[in-house]
């Protein structure tokens, strides 16, 4: 069911971060191309473990500091006055900073800023549905929606 697909890529929160026909966030991947791309499996095991497999361009930092808790999420700025991550992956505008003389190091973290369990609340249907959206790019017409 197209309709419900697109309403789980919502529940799901998969709306906040990635995009499918030119709706939704910016923080991870395009995925109106995915279902061509990937495989059904791909796709599932990349909802289910998000770090199993991570884009370099979308992998989060971690900041470690002189002194205090790290720093974790999507580098965004990095100069010699300070450096800024984005901590939360469903809205890249709130930044954490820290002075760039009190950083140690800045390394990529092997731990997707995308959360695990999503998916967790919804049925085999809703699911199903999902991923005749994901698959079909957002397309309606696709053969993933003909019965």
């Amino acid at each position: 069911d197209f309709q419900n697909g697109k309403k789980m890529f919502s529940a799901g929160l998969c709306i906040a971060c990635h995009r499918i026909g030119g709706e939704g966030g910016h923080s991870g991947p395009d995925l109106g191309s995915v279902g061509s791309r990937f495989t059904i499996r791909d796709i599932l095991v990349a909802i289910v473990e998000p770090s199993a497999s991570i884009s370099e361009q979308y992998m989060a930092s971690i900041v470690k500091l002189k002194e205090g808790d790290p720093l974790y999420g999507r580098l965004i700025q990095r100069n010699e006055k300070e450096v800024a991550v984005a901590s939360n992956p469903f809205d890249l505008n709130q930044l954490t900073k820290a002075p760039a003389d009190k950083v140690e190091s800045v390394e990529f973290s092997q731990v997707s800023i995308m959360p695990p369990g999503l998916i967790a609340g919804m049925n085999r249907d809703e699911l199903m549905d999902l991923m005749a959206y994901l698959l079909s790019g957002g397309d309606a017409r696709h053969k993933a929606f003909s019965k």
